[in-house]
């Protein structure tokens, strides 16, 4: 188990700006840029990620170092793997008290926008390293709750691949199997021939996250999902 912080912020204000339709000059955006320059030395975005092994392949999912996951679509992925990488990686809890304080309605649209982002270098960055360490080839990710066939409630099992995730980088799961900081993800990346995104197989329409367009055909041949 390795924990991966202090790594560089590389935020980028004008997309923030651009998506809430903020000019940089005006009030709000000089305000906001005050803010956010403030917060970035105080910022402790983490990671946590450890190397495990696929023990057993079911008929509808695969066993993880003795942890039970229920997915067909996880069993697909991971036919020919053996080494996985589970992962849980946050915004960090330093960004979720500093940004609890602002009322404004459109600051904090912008600030849950600025969280965001800063979960998402988290990810990249503990990505970059995994393939820079353990040269896996291509990776892809799977994060449970991302699509039907892979239930959130088994992030409870994922947590179970780690020691004190709380303790550790500050992530905590809750009774309903969310997790705190909310902007927080947890999944397991893997090695893989193609390229695989979960919105690949989610066919709900305007989704602003979505990160690829849905394959129907893909769903059905290669995944047999109900469409």
């Amino acid at each position: 188990m390795e924990i991966l912080q202090d790594f560089s912020l590389d935020v980028d204000l004008p997309a923030l700006f651009a998506y809430a339709h903020i000019k940089p000059e005006s009030r709000d955006g000089q305000i906001l840029t005050e803010l956010i320059e403030g917060m970035l030395p105080d910022i402790r975005p983490k990671a946590i990620y450890r190397t495990a092994y696929v023990e057993e392949k079911y008929e509808d999912g695969v066993r993880i170092d003795g942890q039970r996951f229920t997915s067909k679509v996880l069993r697909v992925n991971l036919a020919s793997v053996d080494r996985i990488f589970p992962y849980i990686a946050t915004c960090g809890v330093e960004v979720e008290e500093l940004t609890k304080a602002h009322d404004d309605l459109l600051h904090r649209f912008v600030l849950d926008r600025f969280k965001e982002q800063v979960l998402r270098l988290a990810v990249r960055y503990l990505r970059e390293y995994i393939t820079t360490l353990y040269i896996p080839g291509e990776i892809s990710s799977m994060n449970p709750g991302s699509l039907k066939d892979w239930p959130l409630r088994e992030q409870r099992q994922l947590f179970a691949l780690f020691d004190d995730v709380t303790g550790a980088i500050g992530v905590e799961l809750t009774e309903s199997f969310l997790m705190s900081p909310v902007k927080s993800v947890s999944g397991i990346i893997f090695p893989t021939e193609h390229s695989f995104e979960n919105c690949q197989l989610c066919p709900r329409q305007e989704c602003p996250g979505r990160r690829a367009p849905y394959d129907a055909q893909l769903a059905e041949e290669k995944y047999h999902l109900l469409t």
